[in-house]
């Protein structure tokens, strides 16, 4: 079974993208700062993560670089999650590593569709 982590301070966020997840037949787990998800990806590197871009514990893009500095840390699809819809914003998160942007709030739809592949 394919494994996403969400990284989200949010308790709220957590649960609907936990629910939309499960649904899909992927396990998943949470932490609700970068040191935490950092903790979790050196521990098992899961094979997608959600990143909300606007925590505050460590910047969400030096976050997503210390991931792929991890043994594996090129494995996992990284989608960095927004209020900021700027050009700037959204390519210093592909700079900085990410694979994929998606403004938030999102839909079921937008992420199922992101992690479509992982549950086939």
């Amino acid at each position: 079974m394919k494994h996403v982590l969400i990284v989200d301070d949010s308790a709220v966020v957590r649960k609907i993208v936990r629910r939309i997840v499960e649904g899909m037949e992927l396990s998943i787990a949470e932490a609700e700062g970068c040191c935490d998800g950092l903790a979790i990806c050196t521990q098992a590197m899961p094979d997608a993560i959600i990143l909300d871009g606007s925590l505050t514990d460590m910047r969400p893009l030096d976050f997503v670089r210390q991931v792929r500095l991890l043994q594996n840390g090129h494995h996992p699809r990284i989608i960095y999650c927004s209020t900021e819809n700027d050009v700037v914003h959204i390519a210093g998160a592909m700079r900085s590593g990410a694979n994929m942007f998606m403004m938030k709030p999102f839909t079921q739809a937008e992420l199922s569709g992101r992690l479509q592949d992982l549950a086939a």
